[in-house]
């Protein structure tokens, strides 16, 4: 069951903590919710981003669980910082926005 169970605790799944719906556009760190999934924060800026070639660049994403459906606040993911192409080492900070959504039947 590890692996399983290591799988839910990346996605973030609800059933093994709820999420951490706030009204601001960064969610408070709390250890009684999920600040954001943890998959989304170790890896998929790195995999869709890339990287700039010969150049060192560090991505610094912050995820947060919001309801994408909500209309006031509007939480949108963001870029924060810019990498210029001719400078050698970079760090990019980004914010994203996950929501999971389960079926009837979970």
């Amino acid at each position: 069951m590890k692996p399983l169970v290591d799988a839910l605790v990346l996605e973030g799944n609800y059933q093994t903590k709820p999420p951490c719906y706030n009204t601001n556009l960064i969610n408070p760190d709390d250890v009684t919710c999920l600040h954001g999934a943890p998959w989304h924060v170790q890896n998929t800026q790195r995999l869709m981003g890339g990287t700039l070639p010969g150049k060192a660049m560090t991505i610094v994403n912050n995820d947060n669980f919001h309801r994408v459906d909500s209309i006031n606040p509007v939480h949108l993911p963001e870029v924060d910082t810019s990498c210029n192409t001719t400078v050698s080492g970079c760090k990019l900070n980004t914010i994203t926005v996950s929501e999971n959504i389960y079926g009837q039947l979970d």
